[in-house]
């Protein structure tokens, strides 16, 4: 393949697709007869094992067209299901860092799946892959949100505040710029998808008083990232240990 560097036999048929190239070294930590199969242009893939189940760590570097590249690489050399490991925004005020959102389907506001079908179908994830993630969740007690999520493209574009009123009052969970489009290729590709997603922001109404606890949440925020990212790659190796 020319951006992952990997041929059909060198990978399993089960993935963890995380964005972030480090994530895929802390994911490393948790397995067990690690090997490092490639890294070529910011993707790394390794392989390895947990409880017994091979896995193949990939990430998918940032946004719907990497995420595409990497999908379509993985599936050609026998990927079967491929679950995202990622973060996002909250879109409701209740959410707090660190906790997880599990996406059943996604608001595609971003232009990487209208490549590969029409605005009316629906990015939904496998539905035993969801079950089982929200089962996993409970089994440990780990706080998460189930239902819709929202992906785009514009992290800096000027009207990202208005589009985060709207969408929250639409009681969309949060967003992120790749689920949509794993959703889409899972099912153009015929391949089993699912998404875990750890907050690391919050969403707020801007006044003095919100934002005076907002930054004071902020600065204890890092350890409630960091053990939601613990959670979220937790929970998704025993889901793909089953599916």
């Amino acid at each position: 393949m020319p951006h992952l560097k990997i041929e059909p036999g060198q990978i399993n048929s089960k993935v963890l697709l995380p964005g972030d190239p480090a994530r895929v070294v802390k994911i490393t930590k948790m397995l067990k007869n690690v090997k490092k199969v490639s890294e070529n242009r910011g993707y790394l893939v390794y392989n390895g094992e947990f409880e017994e189940e091979k896995i193949t760590v990939c990430n998918s570097n940032m946004g719907g067209p990497s995420l595409a590249i990497a999908v379509h690489e993985l599936v050609m050399c026998g990927a079967k299901s491929i679950i995202r490991v990622g973060s996002c925004g909250a879109l409701q005020k209740n959410m707090k860092l660190g906790e997880l959102i599990i996406p059943e389907q996604c608001v595609r506001e971003e232009g990487t799946t209208g490549l590969y079908a029409n605005g009316n179908v629906p990015a939904e994830a496998d539905k035993k892959i969801f079950d089982a993630l929200t089962a996993e969740c409970k089994s440990l007690g780990v706080k998460y949100y189930a239902g819709t999520a929202r992906s785009h493209d514009g992290f800096y574009a000027p009207n990202n505040e208005e589009m985060e009123n709207f969408w929250s009052k639409a009681g969309i969970l949060g967003s992120d710029f790749e689920t949509a489009p794993l959703f889409i290729l899972g099912r153009v590709l015929k391949i089993k998808t699912g998404s875990i997603l750890n907050i690391v922001s919050q969403y707020f109404i801007k006044n003095a008083d919100s934002i005076k606890s907002f930054e004071k949440e902020q600065k204890t925020g890092e350890e409630l990232i960091n053990a939601g990212e613990k959670n979220s790659i937790i929970v998704a190796l025993k889901t793909l240990k089953k599916n």
